[in-house]
């Protein structure tokens, strides 16, 4: 998995790499995917669809960059919302084309272990979730005991939302 790709070219450019290497040392080349961290990679998740085996959606860089607000600066820490709907435009843009093309979609970072978040990625259509193991009975609880609300969602729905608290309005 490659990170912080923003550009096919970048990739492929790493991907022949990884081939000519196994096939020096005379081993299967293994599957190659993408985080997807950067709003320009989710944005053109299709032109991906040839050239790679999975997306991994790395939410808390995406987040960052999607809001231009620097994580790691405390003051700004309320632009740092993983239910923000432009956040949410791009992760499901890139769900969506996973679901099209046949390309396995997962997700890492804190929106998988936060329980509103999985709630929303899971309404999305994700099903493969990178979490803190232990966040995951929490996660999975929440999700099981609102799995009938949460998969009455319509994507739409969520995505018409004006701001992340209604968002949270919508998955609570």
């Amino acid at each position: 998995m490659f990170p912080m790709v923003s550009l096919l070219d970048d990739f492929n450019k790493a991907k022949t790499i990884v081939v000519e290497e196994a096939n020096k040392l005379g081993v299967e080349v293994p599957k190659l995917g993408v985080m997807i961290e950067t709003p320009s990679a989710a944005i053109s998740a299709k032109t991906y669809i040839n050239d790679v085996d999975f997306f991994s959606i790395g939410t808390n860089d995406l987040i960052q960059y999607t809001l231009a607000a620097d994580r790691g600066l405390a003051s700004l820490a309320s632009y740092h919302d993983c239910l923000h709907p432009s956040v949410l435009h791009l992760i499901n843009n890139v769900i969506e084309v996973g679901k099209e093309y046949g390309i396995e979609v997962s997700v890492c970072g804190d929106m998988a272990s936060d329980i509103e978040g999985a709630k929303i990625l899971y309404a999305l259509g994700l099903r493969i979730f990178s979490l803190a193991p232990s966040q995951a009975p929490l996660i999975l609880s929440s999700i099981l005991n609102s799995h009938e609300k949460i998969t009455n969602l319509e994507t739409k729905e969520i995505l018409s939302q004006k701001n992340s608290q209604n968002v949270r309005s919508l998955i609570r």
